[in-house]
C-alpha cells in the first residue's frame, strides 16, 4: 500500500479537504492557524497604531502630571471625585 506523495489537501472540494494521512491534516490545520494568528496580529498592530496616532489630540485636553501636582485646587479628594 503506497501513500500519495502530495501532502496538500485534495482539490476536489476546497471547503472540505480530504487528507492522505492524519499528519497531513494536522499540518494543514497548523498552517491555517498560523495564517489566522498573523491576520489577528496585523489587525491588532493596526489598532495600536491608530490609538497611538490619536494620543497627541487627547493630550491637548488632559493636564500633564506636573500640572496636576502644581494645581492647588486638585487635592486627592477632588481627583477621586472627578476621575472617570
Amino acid at each position: 500500500m503506497s501513500l500519495p506523495s502530495s501532502s496538500s489537501p485534495s482539490s476536489s472540494s476546497p471547503s472540505n479537504p480530504t487528507f492522505a494521512t492524519k499528519d497531513d491534516e494536522i499540518e494543514f490545520l497548523r498552517r491555517r492557524l498560523d495564517r489566522m494568528e498573523r491576520r489577528f496580529d496585523d489587525q491588532l498592530n493596526n489598532t495600536e497604531d491608530s490609538v497611538i496616532t490619536t494620543r497627541p489630540a487627547l493630550q491637548h485636553y488632559c493636564p500633564t502630571e506636573s500640572e496636576i501636582q502644581n494645581c492647588p485646587l486638585l487635592t486627592p479628594d477632588t481627583l477621586i471625585e472627578f476621575s472617570p
